[in-house]
């Protein structure tokens, strides 16, 4: 079918065309990038948007389609999916059958790895964008929707590609660490902004928080120790860098959740404790029932006094600024590095050390957490 008669046929019998046969992957393609490419509001006031609703039925049974078109075109997947795309359908569950559509499309294994890559890139590079819609302004948000929640299940595989970017932002001489094509093509910003377009939704921030702190577990920081040969040092620099870089990733999302204060304080002491890898068992293994009951609940006491000094700097209970609860955080970082490292049985850190790991985690999370908490307690 020529590019003319896409041009020139109203969306309508394009889309009617569509239902009524089973498009090829390249027609079924062009009939949604001249139906999406129009105004968001050149549906109305037509109550119920019937050409997208047979584009998602189309794609439900050509799910590699899709695929396809968010990799090919880099401005599909903005189209697609503005926050008001879905609210402005007029269709019962339309929210509930996009999320399943996008989840055949974008979940691992699905279509073609290397196009399903390039789909995920220009999903993130669209959310997160400069003035992305899908944070704050008037649009709206995925909050609560079961969009955001199949976005944020499927992008997990990814974690580890977003998290080198941010660590390639902050530790630009490890080359080691730089994120793979076309990953590399993302400004970490944009990344940042995309998480915090999910972030918006409680239980999607929850599975990020999730997948993160297992991503950070998979590196066992603690068996290698910062001073000794070459090649181990190497591995926990890599590891921390990584670590640190996931870190960053959901602190500069969560600035723009819309929680209170004591849900994100909670979050918060969550997220700054990702860069240390003794808060497991699975990676801290101790026989003593007695001791690994200490250990736990030393562990809880810790969390309850980060959540409680951050707390008390959003509600003004405290004249410590930003700075000043960010520098705690960190110091407090630095020392649980150590236990870790005691405890996978590593030689203890001589004083000079310790403050050579002070440094190395100050540089990579201090200005983050500065401004997470900056921004959010005003």
């Amino acid at each position: 079918m020529g590019e003319k008669f896409i041009k020139t046929t109203q969306p309508g019998v394009l889309t009617a065309l569509v239902a009524m046969s089973k498009p090829s992957t390249r027609l079924l393609n062009q009939v949604a990038l001249r139906v999406l490419g129009r105004p968001l509001t050149a549906d109305l006031p037509t109550s119920q948007n019937w050409n997208l609703n047979a584009l998602m039925d189309a794609y439900d049974a050509n799910p590699q389609a899709l695929q396809t078109l968010l990799a090919e075109n880099k401005d599909a997947a903005g189209w697609l999916l503005h926050p008001q795309r879905a609210l402005q359908s007029g269709i019962p569950d339309f929210e509930k059958k996009m999320a399943g559509v996008l989840d055949k499309a974008l979940r691992p294994g699905a279509g073609v790895d290397s196009v399903r890559d390039r789909a995920w890139f220009n999903i993130v590079r669209a959310m997160g964008a400069e003035n992305s819609p899908w944070i704050g302004g008037s649009w709206g948000t995925f909050k609560d929707s079961p969009i955001s929640e199949a976005l944020a299940k499927n992008v997990v595989p990814y974690l580890d590609q977003l998290a080198r970017g941010q660590s390639k932002r902050d530790s630009p001489d490890l080359k080691g660490l730089y994120p793979q094509p076309p990953w590399d093509g993302l400004e970490a910003e944009a990344a940042s902004r995309f998480m915090g377009g999910l972030m918006q939704d409680k239980d999607t921030a929850q599975t990020l928080m999730k997948a993160a702190q297992e991503y950070r577990l998979g590196m066992d920081i603690g068996r290698f120790r910062p001073f000794g040969d070459d090649a181990t040092q190497h591995e926990y620099t890599s590891r921390m860098a990584l670590a640190a870089g996931a870190a960053n990733l959901l602190l500069a999302g969560s600035t723009y959740a819309e929680w209170t204060d004591d849900e994100y304080a909670d979050w918060l002491d969550g997220v700054a404790l990702i860069p240390v890898s003794w808060l497991s068992n699975k990676y801290w293994p101790i026989e003593d029932a007695t001791a690994a009951t200490g250990r736990d609940v030393a562990l809880d006491e810790a969390k309850d006094g980060l959540k409680g000094m951050i707390a008390d700097y959003f509600d003004k209970k405290t004249p410590a600024t930003a700075g000043d609860v960010a520098d705690t955080l960190v110091r407090q970082l630095a020392e649980w590095v150590n236990s870790s490292l005691d405890e996978h049985g590593q030689k203890p850190l001589t004083e000079a050390q310790r403050d050579e790991v002070e440094k190395s985690i100050r540089g990579r999370l201090y200005d983050a957490l500065k401004k997470a908490l900056e921004r959010r307690g005003g």
